[in-house]
């Protein structure tokens, strides 16, 4: 048998096709988003997505004429809920900066007339696993203290008003704050990378 007629492959060539397979493994992990994102890249994609969220919510209190509310789960920083304000006497309501600081969420008249609201009222942000959300000036967790569960921590008035806030996207092993979003002027819902 001639040595040259051999049938297989060469080191070389073997090298040459797993170099090839390599590359196009990479390529294809990178361009589906296999290789996964870091946190900060995480954080500001969830910063930004709530902010049009919040003024989305803006936009929808002022067509609705609604009140509406979001807030956190008292148990845990990643769920999020939709509240509505409902007056029973279709009088005029009247909330002032107070309820940023928490007493009307914790008021009893004011507990009675939120309506949790279900998902499809306004969608929420899906957050990824190593994030949490912090309302400003609270630890983690110390939305508890605020009864969450009865009442939202932001609200939004119909007139693209909202009460001033500032929320927080940390690491969930460090704590450290990567994203904000805030708002001090009204109808407008700012987001930064720390």
């Amino acid at each position: 048998m001639n040595p040259r007629l051999s049938h297989g492959l060469t080191l070389i060539e073997m090298l040459v096709v797993l170099l090839i397979m390599g590359l196009l493994v990479s390529v294809t992990a990178l361009s589906t988003g296999l290789a996964g994102r870091s946190d900060s890249e995480d954080a500001a994609r969830t910063a930004e997505d709530l902010s049009r969220l919040f003024e989305h919510a803006a936009q929808q209190a002022l067509a609705r004429g609604d009140v509406l509310g979001w807030s956190l789960d008292a148990d845990d920083s990643r769920t999020m809920q939709w509240w509505r304000w409902s007056s029973d006497t279709g009088s005029a309501v009247v909330i002032n900066t107070a309820a940023a600081a928490g007493s009307m969420a914790n008021s009893p008249v004011a507990t009675a007339r939120w309506q949790s609201q279900s998902h499809s009222f306004l969608p929420t942000v899906e957050l990824p696993a190593r994030l949490v959300l912090q309302l400003g000036g609270q630890t983690p967790g110390a939305q508890a203290s605020r009864q969450v569960a009865s009442g939202p921590q932001l609200v939004f008035l119909p007139g693209l008003e909202t009460i001033p806030f500032e929320l927080r996207v940390l690491d969930v092993d460090t704590g450290q704050a990567l994203a904000r979003i805030w708002s001090e002027q009204p109808g407008r819902v700012d987001w930064g990378v720390l």
